[in-house]
Formats: C-alpha cells, structure tokens, sequence
C-alpha cells in the first residue's frame, strides 16, 4: 500500500469496529488525521508512524478501548482520555490528567 504522497487520511479507518492493528504507513506528508481510528474499539496497536507535519488529530482515537501498544508522545494534539482505553491509563497516568 503506497501512502507515500498522501496528505489527508482523515476517517480512513473510521468505525473500523474489528480492527487490530495496521502496517507501517508511509505518512511523512500527512497533515490531516482526523478522526482517523474513531470508533475502532477492538485496535490494540499503531506503529510509530511520522507525524511531523500533522496539524489536524482531534478525535484521532476516540473510543479505541482496546489502545495499549502506540507511543503517545508522537500525537501531542490527543485527548486521550478520548480512547477509553483503560490499559492506556495505565500505562501513561500522565496523559490522563
């Protein structure tokens, strides 16, 4: 899958209810990833994916419950209290706050 010039993936996932996990994507010109993984309760993992020129993330993970595997410090514009993803919580108290 050739994401490589690619700028906007918002909702590309968007009620994805069964989805696990994705594959490394190539997003290095991605700005938008609105809403991207919203409402994909059973996604467990991202991969470390660029985000240097990402501006729109609002509701990027909302209600993921099931988030455990991802760096959260590469998506500084989440709410991620916004994931209801308890093993997040646990994981990163801090960015619960």
């Amino acid at each position: 899958l050739d994401t490589s010039n690619i700028e906007d993936m918002e909702g590309m996932f968007d009620g994805c209810v069964n989805l696990k996990t994705i594959p490394l994507l190539d997003t290095s010109k991605v700005e938008d990833m609105e809403g991207m993984f919203y409402g994909c309760h059973k996604l467990k993992s991202i991969p470390d994916l660029d985000t240097k020129n990402l501006i729109h993330m609002f509701s990027m993970f909302n209600d993921c419950y099931e988030l455990e595997f991802i760096n959260p410090y590469k998506f500084s514009k989440v709410n991620w209290e916004d994931t209801r993803s308890k093993k997040l919580k646990e994981k990163y108290p801090e960015l619960f706050i």
